[in-house]
C-alpha cells in the first residue's frame, strides 16, 4: 500500500482551510499535519510537521504560493506541490508550472478534482483541472517541437540546463554565477558550451533563443537531475 500523504496547507483563509480539512480528514490515505497562513509561517512550521505534500494558494500577502513552490524545489525537490486557486488563464498556468508545481486544481472544481491531484501527484505525474488539461498537452506538443528544432539539447549536462533557466530568468552571466555559486567565467564556458551544442553564432542568439521559449525549457527541463 503507498505511503499515507502526509499534507501541510497554506492558505490566508482560515474558513478555507478548515473547509479543506473537512474534505480530506476523511480518507484514510491522507493525514492533515499542518496548516500556515503564509510563505514564512509555512517555513517555519515545515520542519516539525513531517509532511511529504503541499497544498497552497497562489495569492497570499507577501511572498506567493508560487514563490513557496519555487523554493520548495530547491531545498525539497522531493515534495510535491499543489496549488488551489482561481486562476484558469494559461499566463498564470505557465508561470505555476515553471516555477516547479506538480499540481492546479480550481477553486470552482468539484472535490474529488483535488483527491485525483493528490494521488496523481504522489506518483510522480503532474496534474492540470480539466478546465484546464489541454492547456498541458499543447505545452508538451511546444516542447517536442523545440527538441525537432533543437535536438542536441538532450546533450547539455546539469549544469547546463541551470544554467540555461538562469538565462531565461534574463541573469547576466556574474548573477547567474552568484545564484549557482561557480565563478562568471565558468557560466561564460558553460554559455559557449551550449551555444556550440545548440549551433549557435554568439551569445546575443542563445538569449534570444531561451526568452522566446522560456516556457518550452522550463518544460524540457522538468525532469532534468538538477
Amino acid at each position: 500500500m503507498p505511503a499515507k500523504s502526509r499534507i501541510i496547507i497554506i492558505d490566508d483563509h482560515p474558513i478555507f482551510r478548515a473547509g479543506l480539512v473537512d474534505i480530506l480528514v476523511g480518507d484514510p490515505r491522507f493525514e492533515i499535519v499542518g496548516q500556515a497562513a503564509n510563505y514564512g509561517e509555512f517555513w517555519n512550521k515545515l520542519p516539525d510537521c513531517d509532511a511529504n505534500l503541499v497544498i497552497t494558494e497562489i495569492e497570499m500577502p507577501g511572498k506567493t504560493g508560487l514563490d513557496l513552490a519555487q523554493r520548495l524545489k530547491q531545498e525539497r525537490p522531493d515534495m510535491p506541490v499543489i496549488v488551489l486557486t482561481m486562476h484558469k488563464d494559461k499566463g498564470m498556468v505557465n508561470e505555476a508550472l515553471n516555477a516547479g508545481v506538480d499540481g492546479y486544481v480550481l477553486k470552482e472544481d468539484p472535490a474529488i478534482d483535488l483527491i485525483l491531484a493528490i494521488l496523481k501527484v504522489r506518483a510522480g505525474a503532474v496534474y492540470l483541472s480539466p478546465t484546464i488539461s489541454g492547456f498541458l498537452l499543447n505545452r508538451k506538443e511546444k516542447t517536442d517541437q523545440l527538441y525537432s528544432k533543437r535536438p542536441r539539447l538532450d546533450e547539455l549536462s546539469p549544469m547546463e540546463w541551470r544554467v540555461l533557466h538562469k538565462l531565461a530568468d534574463n541573469l547576466t552571466s556574474r548573477a547567474i554565477g552568484e545564484k549557482l555559486f561557480i565563478s562568471h567565467r565558468t557560466v561564460q564556458k558553460h554559455r559557449t558550451n551550449i551555444c556550440e551544442k545548440l549551433a549557435f553564432q554568439g551569445s546575443n542568439r542563445l538569449l534570444e533563443f531561451v526568452l522566446t521559449h522560456k516556457d518550452e525549457i522550463a518544460n524540457a527541463g522538468r525532469q532534468r537531475p538538477f
